[in-house]
């Protein structure tokens, strides 16, 4: 196989540049600074979540904070509809991946994942009202 000396260090000052961390990392760092910075019931949330994230990702190939892309979210969002999860349910994991990467990004640990996935449209229950007429009955 032949490369130029030009293309070697192109692709050496890229990998040397690129910030990004194993999935299990990012979310320890994540999770440490909850724990001070988070009320316990939020980092509770975080650990389920984070858990159960990490066996999808992990089923889909998916080992690197930079993996996590617009299109694997979409697909996430998809599947957990299909198995009938409720939009407030699928929002809420959707923000805890932002969450992640927001903090990753902001601590210069992983390079910008430009995330543009928007929330699903909740439905919120109509609750019935009594008139005064009924109630006086």
């Amino acid at each position: 196989m032949n490369i130029n000396l030009n293309d070697f260090v192109k692709a050496l000052y890229k990998e040397a540049n690129e910030k990004d961390l194993l999935l299990e990392i990012g979310i320890n760092h994540f999770l440490n600074f909850s724990k001070i910075n988070k009320r316990p019931a939020t980092v509770e949330f975080y650990e389920r979540k984070f858990n159960q994230l990490i066996d999808y990702f992990h089923q889909r190939n998916i080992f690197y904070i930079s993996q996590i892309t617009n299109e694997v979210l979409i697909t996430y969002i998809t599947e957990q509809q299909h198995k009938g999860l409720k939009a407030t349910s699928i929002n809420k994991n959707v923000g805890a991946i932002k969450a992640l990467i927001n903090y990753l990004t902001e601590n210069e640990m992983i390079n910008p994942i430009p995330i543009k996935v928007k929330k699903l449209k909740e439905i919120i229950p109509q609750i019935e009202t009594i008139d005064l007429e009924t109630i006086k009955k």
